[in-house]
């Protein structure tokens, strides 16, 4: 692509130049903004691009949009003009006929292509703020199931239960429908269900499957619609489609099972395999423990919110980080590379972990080109090994048992039948669209998750605003912008508007100047006592077996990023070395991973001793310190063990001895390593506090308020 700046004059003025810069220089709605500005008073109708844009900008911020149409001459059209567009959409509870017409159009231009569209039809409810209004002419509030607000019979909504339609074999999705509901009994719900079925019908787009979550009124429309989901010996995961009498068939929604398992595991704290080995749940509360106790993680993302799952029970990235394999790696690191005692007998619940970790990634799949092991599509070239695993997993889990009993006939069982279920139905799918019929190539599976309708919530919920209570950062943030722009306006329903033509004043972004020398000094008065203060035996490592191993994990990474920037060819090659020393690295050798040299490792270790003892005497927090790297730094240059340059031969005497490649590489990779262990340490810090935001929000969301 080029710019303006990449051409001539000469250039400019030849009409051809003109029109490819341009068409390169600007997207379809700046070309049309910016055509529409040009043609002053007499302008035409808003095309397509420039209604997609204002419609869109509208929807994010009606403050930010009549900015943007006072700056470009009104070219943007009126508020009102936008609102008379929306009225001519008919967004009543029921079925949308805009929808229909839309999917009429994408099944005509595929079958052009001599092709049918396959979708997933998923289903959800919202909790809605329960209260009553009226316009005028209409009262909203009470439960409309698309004949007519009920308000007669006095019953409020307190929940929109939405249809969404997401394509198998494109790139869209699209809500067909909505229904102001208070709770509803499986045959109610399988009644919407089916005229939904009816309705999408008429479009000749076809519906193969169906996703919801694991509501027990859910699973009971199924049965009422003709399929089995109480006998898991004797699975029916499919109903006929109530016109054309195809298979439609049955996925709860991985993600929602995944958390349900999670909840179990964490409920019952001890699950038994069909090997009487226990699956416990105190390893990970161990491995927690452990990996605070030492300073630095094993590799995995377990914190103290994901011990304290109840107060977020609803966040999907908690479960599938807890029973994940990063988490099975390192329980199985700590029992059989370190012998660590507290760990004994913990290969079932690594086992454990890693069973779900996988099942779950082949049911997320969302890449046609991943390369990871179970993150692929499945197509003809995974089909065996998937289905060979799933069939493992589908044994495993109907013999895993609580208290003798089997828990898939426990109280417990949604998440661990929502998979079996998952798994019979992505089988007869595959077989049917893929092998047999062969109507598609692959099946991306994340396009038969629960993921879009929850995203598609989500953007509802942001259209009134969110995070209303800024943290610092953000609250700093806010403050420079206000100062930097003059163009900050208020809203024009404040408490306080403005009543004269003062702009807010105008701060120059340039960077403040200050006195170098004697900040300097300062600093070097401030490093020079707390160097003294760390004494640190040269000859004592104060290290353990856990830290050493995972500090020579860490230097794996920093020397990736090191090669990034050393350009010197002699320094490229100490820094690597063709074996393994970190037993974690092995363990965790599932991509492609960089062997630290010995001389990178010792350096990382020395920093970490350094390292831990300023943090026992003085923290990472310390406000009045700007030269942390400075006291560590020059403190463990003093500790390096006599041998370590001897890696670098004769290439140390190719400069000055305080400037040569040795000290400079030496400092380099120290940076590196303290930033990582600064970042780790800030987010300790932050990961200290108890977190009520999401239990509070979700209690009043769930409480209609």
């Amino acid at each position: 692509m080029r710019y303006f700046g990449d051409f001539k004059q000469d250039d400019i003025e030849d009409p051809l130049i003109r029109k490819q810069y341009w068409h390169e220089s600007f997207s379809d709605s700046a070309q049309a903004l910016l055509k529409r500005v040009l043609k002053g008073k007499k302008r035409a109708t808003y095309d397509a691009q420039l209604r997609a844009f204002a419609l869109t900008l509208n929807f994010y911020s009606k403050r930010a949009y009549n900015y943007v149409r006072s700056t470009f001459n009104k070219a943007l059209p009126h508020v009102k003009t936008i609102s008379k567009w929306y009225s001519t959409v008919d967004a009543s509870p029921g079925y949308m006929k805009e929808a229909l017409v839309a999917l009429k159009i994408k099944a005509a231009e595929a079958s052009q292509e001599n092709k049918r569209i396959f979708c997933s039809l998923v289903f959800d409810e919202m909790s809605i703020y329960n209260k009553i209004e009226s316009d005028g002419r209409k009262t909203y509030g009470y439960v409309d199931l698309g004949t007519g607000s009920e308000a007669d019979t006095g019953e409020e909504a307190t929940e929109a239960l939405v249809f969404m339609l997401v394509a198998l074999n494109s790139h869209w999705k699209i809500p067909v429908g909505y229904f102001l509901i208070n709770k509803l009994n499986a045959s109610e719900k399988a009644n919407i269900l089916i005229n939904c079925l009816e309705f999408v019908h008429n479009s000749g787009v076809e519906i193969v499957s169906i996703t919801f979550d694991g509501c027990p009124t859910n699973f009971a429309v199924c049965n009422v619609l003709g399929a089995n989901l109480k006998d898991h010996l004797d699975l029916k995961t499919y109903f006929p489609h109530p016109i054309t009498g195809q298979n439609i068939y049955i996925f709860p929604d991985p993600c929602h099972m995944f958390k349900l398992v999670r909840n179990c595991f964490g409920t019952l704290k001890t699950i038994e395999d069909r090997d009487g080995r226990v699956i416990d749940w105190k390893f990970v509360e161990k491995l927690y423990y452990t990996q605070e106790t030492e300073g630095l993680h094993l590799a995995n993302k377990l914190r103290r919110r994901h011990l304290l799952w109840m107060r977020e029970k609803m966040k999907v990235s908690l479960a599938v980080q807890t029973l994940s394999k990063s988490v099975a790696d390192a329980i199985d690191f700590l029992n059989v590379d370190l012998k660590n005692p507290d760990f004994a007998d913990s290969d079932a619940t690594s086992t454990f972990c890693r069973i779900m970790n996988n099942m779950f990634d082949i049911f997320n799949s969302r890449n046609l080109k991943n390369k990871k092991e179970f993150e692929k599509p499945l197509s003809v070239f995974t089909e065996e090994k998937y289905f060979q695993f799933l069939e493992e997993c589908e044994v495993y889990i109907k013999n895993l048992k609580y208290a003798g009993k089997l828990i898939i006939e426990t109280q417990r069982k949604v998440g661990f039948m929502g998979m079996l279920i998952n798994i019979k139905s992505i089988q007869l799918l595959y077989t049917k669209l893929v092998k047999e019929e062969k109507l598609l190539k692959f099946i991306l599976t994340y396009k038969l998750s629960q993921d879009h309708i929850e995203i598609f919530f989500s953007a509802v919920r942001s259209k009134g605003g969110f995070n209303n209570n800024p943290t610092s950062r953000q609250f700093q943030a806010i403050m420079k912008r206000l100062l930097i722009h003059q163009e900050i306006s208020g809203s024009e329903n404040a408490n306080a508007v403005a009543l004269d033509n003062t702009s807010i004043l105008h701060c120059s972004s340039a960077s403040p100047q200050s006195n170098c020398d004697s900040a300097k000094r300062d600093s070097e008065v401030e490093i020079s006592s707390i160097s003294d203060d760390i004494n640190l035996n040269r000859n004592i490592w104060h290290l353990t077996l856990y830290l050493e191993d995972v500090t020579a994990y860490i230097a794996g990474f920093i020397v990736k990023q090191l090669k990034k920037e050393v350009k010197c060819m002699h320094c490229l090659e100490v820094l690597e070395t063709s074996d393994t020393i970190s037993k974690l690295q092995v363990r965790k050798r599932y991509g492609v991973l960089v062997n630290a040299s010995q001389y990178v490792i010792t350096v990382c270790r020395v920093g970490e001793n350094v390292f831990k003892e300023y943090l026992k005497k003085y923290g990472v927090l310390r406000s009045n310190l700007s030269k942390i790297h400075s006291i560590v730094i020059n403190q463990v240059l003093q500790c390096l063990p006599k041998n370590t340059s001897s890696c670098f031969a004769d290439h140390i005497y190719d400069d000055e001895p305080l400037s040569n490649h040795f000290i400079g590489l030496t400092k380099l990779i120290l940076k590196k390593y303290i930033n990582l262990r600064m970042h780790h340490e800030h987010a300790k810090k932050s990961d200290s506090h108890l977190r009520i935001r999401p239990k509070l929000t979700k209690t009043i969301l769930f409480s209609h308020q």
